[in-house]
Order: structure tokens, then sequence, then C-alpha cells
């Protein structure tokens, strides 16, 4: 909850931080904090046209992200499913319409569920990204869809 909120309120000052995994998460009861700004960027810096349109097309990127390494650590560590690929195709099902209680306890059951729509766009964006084209674009239409649906 916490650190959703930091980082929906980072993202509505401006900010996009382009690296919102738990090794840039600090904490410090009660506060979060999000550290390692070397990817971040912000409309109110000196960018040029192109810059401020990449921010626009990307400003779901870090719930998103955010979301997806939370649901691939659940996947992996309640579920037991540690092979990327098993894990990626685990979240695709759940997805789709497949019962995580098939393969989660209950205690991350519901998230995946709710949730696994955008982390199977994340994941196949990144497998993308890493393994088949640098400039895969970001798929900014489908992960605002997704998102707003989960997070009703």
């Amino acid at each position: 909850g916490k650190l959703m909120a930091a980082t929906t309120f980072m993202n509505s000052s401006g900010l996009i931080h382009f690296d919102t995994h738990f090794g840039n998460i600090l904490a410090n009861e009660p506060d979060i904090y999000l550290s390692d700004l070397g990817l971040a960027s912000s409309a109110s810096f000196d960018l040029v046209a192109g810059e401020l349109e990449f921010l626009e097309a990307n400003k779901t990127h870090d719930v998103a992200y955010l979301t997806t390494r939370l649901l691939n650590w659940v996947v992996t560590n309640l579920g037991g499913i540690g092979e990327r690929k098993r894990r990626d195709e685990t979240i695709r099902r759940i997805a789709a319409g497949a019962p995580a209680r098939s393969v989660l306890p209950d205690e991350g059951a519901a998230l995946v569920e709710r949730f696994a729509p955008v982390a199977s766009i994340i994941n196949r964006f990144y497998e993308c990204l890493h393994g088949e084209d640098r400039n895969t674009p970001y798929p900014a239409a489908v992960v605002e869809i997704a998102w707003t649906s989960a997070a009703k």
C-alpha cells in the first residue's frame, strides 16, 4: 500500500523513475523511499519534444513495473515456480482466467488474479525488449486498459 502510494505520488508529481524494483526501495518505518534515480526523468527537466512524448507514452511504467515485480515474486516464492519462462506462462494463464489458487496459496492468489493482466503484458514487453528488439515500444495503450481495470 505505502509503496504504491509513494510511486503514484512520485508519478503524479511529474517524476517517472523507470526502475521501481525492490532493490531500489528503502524503508524506515513508517516511511518508504525510492532510491537510485539514475533512470528517472521528468517533464520539468530540460527535454526536447521527443523526450516529452516518451515520458507521456510511458507514464504507467512505474506502477505497472512495480506490480509486475511483486507478482513475479509472489508466483516464484509462494508458488514455487522459479524458472522465468514457467513463471511468466503461469501469470499469462491466470491473466486469461485460470484460477491462481491452483498454484498459489490464498494469501497471494487474489492479488495475482487481480493484477495478472498487467504483469503478463509487462513480462512480455521486457522479454521482447531484452531478447528480441531493443526498440520494442512500451505497450502504453494495453497497459493503461489493464491497469485501469485492475486498480478498480
